[in-house]
C-alpha cells in the first residue's frame, strides 16, 4: 500500500486541497469519480527546473511603453542583462534584483507580474500533483489520472 500513502493521505486530510496544494477541495457530498477528479486538477509547487531563462523570453515580458518610460542609463542596464543570453533569475540573482528592487519595473507594474510569473514558471514551477507524487499523469503540467480504481484499491471506498 506505501504506493498509496500520499493518496491516502491527501484524501483524508483534514483540509482541502491539501496545505501546500492549490485546486479544488474534496467535499463529503462527492463521489467517488469527482474526488479523483478534482485530485486530478490539483497543483503545486515543484522543484526548480532551471534557475536560467532565455534573455528573448525576459524582453517578451516587458511592456515597452514601461521600459520607454526608463531613464537612458536605466534602459542600458537593461539592454545589458538582456545580452546575457541567459539570465539567472534565481531570488537574490543581481539581474532580478536590478530588474525588480531597483524598481525598474516594480510591484504594480505589468512587466513587473510578467516577469514575475516567467521567472517563477522556472525557478518554482507548478505542477500537477500526481506527478510530483509519482502517480499517473499526463506530464508535469498535468492533469494527472487517478482513477475510481486506484480509489478502490488505496481502500478508500
Amino acid at each position: 500500500m506505501a504506493y498509496y500513502d500520499a493518496l491516502i493521505s491527501a484524501w483524508n486530510s483534514a483540509t482541502h486541497p491539501p496545505t501546500g496544494v492549490t485546486g479544488s477541495g474534496l467535499v463529503a457530498g462527492d463521489t467517488t469519480a469527482q474526488k479523483c477528479a478534482k485530485i486530478n486538477g490539483w497543483k503545486m509547487t515543484g522543484p526548480e527546473t532551471s534557475q536560467t531563462v532565455p534573455a528573448w523570453q525576459i524582453y517578451d515580458q516587458i511592456v515597452l511603453t514601461e521600459y520607454d518610460a526608463l531613464t537612458a542609463a536605466n534602459q542600458a542596464i537593461v539592454n545589458n542583462i538582456l545580452a546575457m543570453g541567459n539570465v539567472n533569475c534565481a531570488s537574490g540573482s543581481n539581474a532580478r534584483r536590478r530588474l525588480f528592487a531597483t524598481g525598474f519595473f516594480p510591484t504594480g507594474t505589468t512587466s513587473n507580474t510578467n516577469l514575475l510569473a516567467l521567472f517563477n514558471s522556472v525557478y518554482a514551477p507548478s505542477q500537477d500533483w500526481c506527478f510530483l507524487n509519482s502517480y499517473p499523469t499526463h506530464g508535469p503540467s498535468g492533469p494527472g489520472n487517478i482513477s475510481v480504481s486506484d480509489a478502490n484499491n488505496a481502500g478508500l471506498v
